[in-house]
């Protein structure tokens, strides 16, 4: 949550309280009070779904309910466990890891249930990996549910339509859970494209519309504006005129006034915000709707200086084909740059990367979506496929050149201590996300286009196994992520499948 906030704005009261006061929602959190045996006015709601388009707040909403949720310090408080579905992070995105997430924290939450967990484990009916590993852990989940001292729990779960592996599962595990215990209540959030309503008879529903925005929109303007009140040419009259055109542009969409203030704020080469009178004439060129300002965005970046544009789509280009968000010294390794100027690159792509922590990701989901809809004209002529071998390719390269044996140094050969941080600089920092991923583009490259077939052939692949496979595997410890080298192995054998030559003479 810390981490969310972080990449986007400080949480604001007026951004989110106004639901407080919803009927819908009242009813909600007055429904475990039914429960508990105390009178309520409203009708029970077990199933919460917030809806609403791109950029209208809904996760900046589920963090101000769970925080004011978390508040409450009556005895009989319900428990809440959420998750936060993200599609740019293939850590994030997949119903496996929602249902890990809630299972350990509703553990944490109420420890005595660990024993459903241990005993599924001990039994290993079925196991907690592979094809079967949701429905194993879905059981687990269910048994919890049953246990006759499980207490009240809210489940929150934001962003149900970057779910992209195992969404209509994860529905039907809500629709069971909701028929197993009246302990049990969901809120969720997504687009409206989620077909969440025809699968669950939800008892309640409350959709992010322009009207119900409008409040909340308006109060965000206004705290924008306040922040630049002392700012250079910013008048009263500015000041107003300013909060007219950014209202009556924005339809009612955060998203669209956070990136118009992140650019009237963005400082000079001089270290200085627009002035006032120059920021009102730049509100004025943006255009209404997300797709349209984030087509304004790539054309500023396309008329940057010098060679920064061509900089900017590779770190583009990198973050949209990334399978996870980026360190900067990964990034780095797409980019061709210094880790220092990658880092003013990020500043170049317009407010859609955002640097958090040293990790570069993209700003919202629409970003992602913006790209991929119109990939060709900005990202590369050749399409999403050549897009994935050109990272294959980045990351064979970087490989070679940077692994040998014993990356650390260690003195004697035996396990590496985990405890044992990792020496400084860490020689495997700018490398990590390739000796993890470098496999899966180049077969998201052949099964999307021929043009990944080049990568399978003596080109690069073929060396590389010669001089590195021990080293890459070496690597693969000291990183504790085996698994994920086993995985390419046998990905690597599906895409070059071995004839069989028993009959040849």
């Amino acid at each position: 949550m810390d981490a969310i906030e972080m990449r986007k704005d400080t949480l604001l009261d007026d951004a989110f309280k106004w639901i407080l006061d919803v009927p819908e929602f009242k009813a909600f959190t007055n429904d475990f009070d039914v429960y508990n045996n105390i009178k309520s006015s409203s009708s029970p709601c077990r199933l919460l779904w917030i809806k609403g388009p791109a950029g209208t707040g809904k996760t900046m909403l589920l963090l101000g309910i769970i925080r004011e949720l978390s508040e409450r310090s009556a005895a009989l408080s319900p428990g809440i466990v959420h998750f936060f579905f993200q599609n740019a992070d293939n850590t994030l995105n997949n119903s496996m890891a929602a249902l890990r997430s809630l299972i350990w924290m509703l553990i944490h939450e109420q420890p005595h249930l660990l024993r459903h967990l241990r005993n599924k484990y001990e039994n290993a009916e079925p196991s907690f990996v592979g094809k079967h590993a949701f429905v194993g852990l879905s059981k687990v989940l269910e048994n919890m549910l049953r246990d006759p001292d499980l207490g009240p729990v809210y489940f929150i779960v934001d962003a149900l339509d970057e779910c992209n592996d195992g969404l209509p599962g994860f529905i039907d595990l809500i629709a069971h859970s909701l028929t197993i215990t009246d302990k049990v209540n969901w809120l969720v959030s997504s687009r409206p494209s989620v077909p969440l309503g025809t699968r669950i008879a939800a008892n309640s529903l409350v959709e992010l519309d322009s009207q119900r925005l409008e409040a909340p929109v308006h109060a965000y303007i206004h705290h924008q504006l306040s922040q630049l009140q002392h700012a250079d040419g910013y008048t009263d009259a500015i000041i107003n005129e300013i909060a007219h055109e950014v209202t009556s542009r924005a339809n009612n969409t955060y998203l669209w006034v956070w990136f118009v203030f992140q650019r009237l704020t963005k400082p000079n080469q001089r270290g200085k915000t627009r002035n006032g009178f120059y920021a009102l004439r730049a509100v004025k060129d943006f255009p209404p709707g997300l797709s349209a300002l984030y087509d304004h965005i790539m054309a500023s970046i396309a008329q940057g200086d010098e060679d920064d544009p061509e900089y900017c789509k590779a770190a583009l280009r990198a973050a949209y084909h990334a399978y996870r968000p980026l360190s900067l010294s990964e990034l780095a390794t797409f980019v061709d740059l210094p880790e220092d100027q990658v880092v003013r690159i990020v500043g170049e792509c317009g407010s859609i990367l955002t640097l958090s922590n040293s990790t570069v990701s993209f700003i919202h989901q629409s970003a992602n979506d913006y790209l991929k809809d119109n990939y060709l004209a900005h990202l590369g002529a050749a399409g999403i496929a050549h897009g994935h071998a050109g990272m294959g390719r980045l990351c064979l390269v970087a490989l070679s050149a940077g692994l040998h044996k014993n990356m650390y140094s260690l003195p004697g050969m035996g396990p590496f201590e985990r405890t044992t941080p990792p020496p400084k600089p860490d020689p495997l920092a700018a490398i990590r996300y390739a000796c993890i991923y470098w496999l899966d583009h180049i077969r998201d490259a052949v099964s999307g286009e021929n043009d990944g077939a080049s990568l399978l052939d003596r080109e690069l692949v073929h060396p590389f196994l010669l001089q590195h496979f021990l080293h890459w595997l070496e690597t693969l410890s000291l990183l504790d992520e085996i698994p994920a080298g086993l995985a390419s192995i046998r990905a690597l054998k599906d895409l070059l499948p071995i004839e069989d030559t028993s009959d040849m003479s």
